[in-house]
């Protein structure tokens, strides 16, 4: 059948296909015929494969679809022809996680990128970078095709305008750092649905980039209804507002005075502050109760324009203040704060020059005992029974997965090897015990092996709202080039619990997590790299999420994750930095564990310790296990 396609012989294509050949069956460089039809470009051909039961959603060695294959040769018949079959326009590819829609950006081709959109094709699918279709039309120059994304009325899918790459960056971040004389054109279309405060990598907002250029005086009315916060530093200490010229400064409050008043009317929700909320109406001197004067009296100016809404010349003195004192990151805000808001401040913590962090086995086991001493609203599935599971321990040496000379460390977290799910002895009745508990939270560390590697995460069960979510410190999908199939992952923990709990939710990281994730931002983290970090900070960070989440427990998952990230930015904080000092503590109580056996992490790794040694350590393990279970 191959020969015979490539060879575009019809009529022994057609034999074939009478003899039941396999039209699924690939060749020796892993294409199906219909890969192969679409590579000649022989429309007939393509149509009689569709005819056939033929996997539609089938890939390539690249990972590139037959969409994807008719969208990059521009075969308009046959694009509408697969979409029509009922092939998933939203597919991506295994290199870069790339949608036939990014291929029709990078062509020009609005013919079939507006016969995609209009069947489903998602304008917000994120590649392995971040980048959405939005994106690339900035990247390249590519005004008709973002039009067409905007303003198609058939659209299945409405635009997220706030969606970063790895690189913290929004489309209209681009369309500033870029050279195109489009660049009014763009900033036209994005602006309006654009988040002005959020920060890229180093710090920079649109709102930076408007205010630095001038164009803010183009957009005046616009930025009257935005959310505005003129005062978050750059990675070189610089506020948005310090872009303002003086002769210019009064124009440009009274804009922000506005756009604060704006907030503070359309959104139906308790402000901080009691004037605020005195502010959701006009208020005027001459009809101004006494109880209301006595509670804005000392916020107003001497010789306040008695015609005017007092609320203006509270929220223009206000900023004058910050202006000159705005040095609190959480009141430090142009905009008005919601009543019984959070204040999530992060911090980076003591330096740490040397990491000796290693993420084997033993620190993952220390990192959770670490957070069980921590906070005494959780519990664990673990056990002094940790040390042995034979079954894994000989699944890994089959695989030639090294876990140390005697598989140690191996029965206390939950471990996926190769698409099959081991659970540690005892699991399902600790699981119970802890239910039955007083603390809130389970958690349950999630180890990922492949011959390539080995990755972490965590689970986190809420008793309270009966959810268990798990974190992948990548973010919504997996690292880069270690495909351990998450999908089918998630399948199973979601079986697994259901079992143990029929009304249980199960919450992928697709649902709370941003496709660019904590470990992401720190990878791509340039400069901050020192001797001794490990190849990578993927079980730390599970731990840090986990304590971050225990310790704002109310807060939606979604929510906290996003606003920790901001947090992170607004602070110009390094993620390197700040998890590579976040395990000091951990590694204090490892150090002080393995002393017990009186070796060190160099001799540990080595497998340089006795059978007396590690006997030693083990019972330390097991002392400090059993004193948390009182």
């Amino acid at each position: 059948m191959h020969y015979a396609i490539e060879s575009k012989n019809i009529n022994i294509i057609k034999i074939l296909l009478d003899e039941g050949s396999d039209v699924n069956a690939y060749n020796g460089n892993g294409y199906n015929s219909l890969h192969l039809a679409i590579f000649i470009k022989l429309e007939e051909i393509v149509d009689l494969i569709l005819k056939n039961k033929i996997h539609l959603n089938a890939k390539t060695p690249n990972g590139e679809s037959a969409l994807h294959l008719a969208t990059n040769f521009e075969l308009e018949n046959i694009v509408k022809k697969l979409v029509k079959k009922g092939i998933n326009v939203n597919l991506q590819d295994h290199e870069n996680e790339i949608t036939a829609l990014n291929y029709v950006v990078s062509l020009n081709n609005s013919k079939i990128g507006k016969f995609l959109i209009e069947n489903g094709a998602d304008p917000n699918t994120q590649d392995f970078y971040g980048n959405t279709p939005l994106h690339y039309t900035i990247i390249e120059d590519n005004s008709m095709i973002l039009q067409l994304l905007l303003f198609n009325p058939n659209t299945k899918n409405i635009i997220n305008f706030n969606l970063h790459n790895v690189d913290g960056r929004l489309p209209l971040h681009i369309c500033f750092l870029g050279d195109s004389s489009n660049i009014d054109t763009y900033i036209k279309l994005l602006i309006g649905g654009t988040d002005l405060n959020k920060q890229d990598n180093n710090g920079i907002t649109c709102l930076h980039f408007l205010l630095k250029t001038g164009k803010w005086k183009d957009y005046k009315d616009i930025l009257k209804k935005k959310k505005l916060n003129i005062f978050i530093k750059n990675d070189r200490e610089t506020k948005p507002i310090d872009y303002i010229k003086k002769e210019d400064l009064e124009e440009f409050l009274e804009i922000v005075t506005k756009s604060y008043i704006h907030i503070l009317r359309r959104e139906k929700l308790v402000w901080k502050e009691d004037w605020e909320n005195l502010c959701k109406e006009e208020l005027f001197i001459y009809n101004l109760e006494d109880e209301k004067m006595n509670k804005i009296k000392k916020l107003i100016s001497k010789n306040t324009d008695k015609s005017k809404d007092l609320c203006e010349n509270i929220i223009m003195n206000k900023l004058k203040k910050l202006i000159k004192t705005c040095d609190k990151e959480c009141e430090s805000k142009s905009y008005p704060i919601e009543r019984n808001s959070i204040c999530l401040l992060v911090n980076e913590g003591k330096t740490l020059e040397f990491c000796t962090y290693t993420g084997t086995t033993l620190d993952v086991l220390v990192g959770l005992l670490y957070i069980l001493r921590k906070h005494e609203n959780t519990c664990s599935t673990l056990t002094t029974n940790f040390i042995k599971n034979p079954e894994l321990c000989s699944q890994y040496k089959s695989l030639g997965i090294s876990s140390g000379k005697q598989c140690d460390f191996l029965n206390f977290e939950i471990i996926w090897l190769y698409k099959k799910i081991h659970f540690p002895n005892e699991f399902i009745s600790e699981f119970k015990n802890c239910k039955r508990s007083d603390s809130r939270f389970i958690i349950i560390p999630l180890g990922i092996e492949l011959r390539k590697g080995s990755h972490a995460n965590y689970l986190i069960y809420d008793k309270k709202k009966n959810e268990i979510e798990r974190f992948e410190p990548h973010g919504s999908s997996k690292p880069y080039k270690f495909d351990y199939d998450p999908i089918t992952l998630d399948l199973v923990l979601k079986q697994k619990f259901e079992e143990l709990d029929e009304n249980i939710r199960y919450v992928p990281p697709k649902e709370f997590l941003p496709k660019i994730g904590f470990q992401m931002f720190d990878i791509y983290e340039s400069g901050c790299k020192k001797i001794g970090d490990p190849g990578g900070f993927c079980a730390l960070w599970a731990v840090w999420y986990v304590d971050i989440r225990i310790k704002y427990p109310d807060i939606d998952r979604k929510k906290l994750v996003n606003s920790i990230i901001s947090q992170i930015k607004l602070q110009n904080i390094s993620f390197k930095n700040m998890i590579r000092n976040y395990s000091q503590d951990i590694l204090e109580l490892r150090n002080e564990i393995l002393s017990k056996g009186n070796i060190n992490i160099n001799d540990y790794i080595n497998d340089n310790y006795t059978n007396e040694q590690i006997s030693h350590i083990i019972s330390a393990l097991s002392e400090l296990i059993l004193d948390l279970k009182k």
